[in-house]
């Protein structure tokens, strides 16, 4: 039986592809619960010698909330290395949907 692909992974996946060329997705996982929205990427270099700027990783996290339109009330991004993978956490915390701002 064919597995199918969560369209959202799918959304995800191109927006980081584009954003940052010289890695390649390995996995993408998100996790939702009433507040807060975390996806986790996991990258691997596609050649030798990679660099990310910092400022497209930052950037990267508002084109995520603007593409999926988050009602976002804040967020952060943390960066790690697992494994020689490179593994980055957006961490959205929305706004209820009653809540006014």
């Amino acid at each position: 039986m064919e597995e199918f692909e969560d369209p959202l992974k799918k959304i995800l996946k191109e927006l980081i592809n584009t954003a940052i060329p010289n890695y390649t997705t390995v996995k993408v996982e998100i996790s939702r619960d009433d507040e807060v929205l975390t996806i986790t990427y996991y990258l691997r270099q596609v050649v030798e010698e990679s660099t990310i700027a910092a400022w497209k990783l930052i950037e990267l996290e508002e084109i995520i909330a603007k593409r999926l339109e988050l009602d976002v009330k804040t967020s952060h991004t943390r960066i790690g290395v697992r494994n020689h993978t490179l593994v980055i956490h957006y961490i959205f915390r929305l706004r209820k949907q009653n809540q006014q701002a």
